[in-house]
């Protein structure tokens, strides 16, 4: 297998993995929003209920029930999880510039190989035109004709 083939392959390898961890980082950030949804409907709640009872001056049996507020056990699962998800998300961050820096690694690697083989052909090339200088001038030197 050709090196140019090599990287362009290690190049499809890291952008699919970039692919796949940017779609993760975008799963978290919804799953994060979500669980923060939980504590604005919470305060609009509050909001609500502090309304009502403004309203009615005094608490009644139908504004305690209207007290949907969060749970502290749930608040402190929701928080809990909201820890998990931001730590998640942390982690696949790193991952993306590890893969980031692998990739733009190997594209380095693949312009350096490209310009080494250019070299190569350069040098290649001024060789042969040496030679046959070389060759011209000795055959010219010996009476010969040089037909290149």
């Amino acid at each position: 297998m050709k090196k140019k083939n090599v990287y362009d392959l290690a190049l499809i390898k890291v952008q699919q993995e970039q692919t796949t961890l940017e779609i993760m980082l975008q799963e978290k950030n919804s799953k994060k929003r979500e669980l923060e949804s939980f504590f604005e409907r919470e305060k609009e709640l509050q909001k609500k209920i502090k309304a009502l009872m403004e309203e009615e001056k005094q608490i009644s049996p139908s504004i305690l029930i209207l007290n949907t507020e969060i749970s502290s056990i749930d608040k402190e699962k929701i928080n809990n999880q909201l820890e998990k998800v931001n730590k998640e998300i942390l982690l696949l961050k790193r991952e993306y510039l590890r893969i980031k820096n692998r990739k733009e690694k190997i594209v380095e690697q693949k312009e350096k190989k490209e310009k080494e083989l250019e070299e190569m052909k350069i040098t290649k090339e001024l060789k042969l035109i040496q030679s046959d200088y070389v060759s011209k001038r000795f055959l010219e030197k010996e009476g010969g004709t040089f037909e290149g």
